[in-house]
């Protein structure tokens, strides 16, 4: 059970922090399982997001407007 639940509330514990627009932690939690796929995405989406997203909006913000983003969707 801790196998699920400890993992589990690290995952929360994180998108509680993204909410508030803390993006710095990851989980790198090394697991194979779907909570680890899960835990995977998790880390992939926050640093897409800490770079690509509000790095260029810093950049912006800074006066260079020479940035793109691809819209994923």
């Amino acid at each position: 059970i801790r196998g699920i639940t400890s993992p589990l509330r690290k995952i929360v514990e994180m998108l509680k922090n993204m909410s508030m627009g803390r993006l710095s932690q990851r989980l790198q939690l090394n697991k194979k399982d779907e909570i680890g796929v899960m835990a995977d995405t998790l880390d992939e989406y926050a640093e897409d997001l800490q770079v690509n997203v509000i790095g260029v909006m810093q950049k912006i913000a800074s006066g260079d407007l020479s940035m793109t983003i691809d819209a994923r969707d």
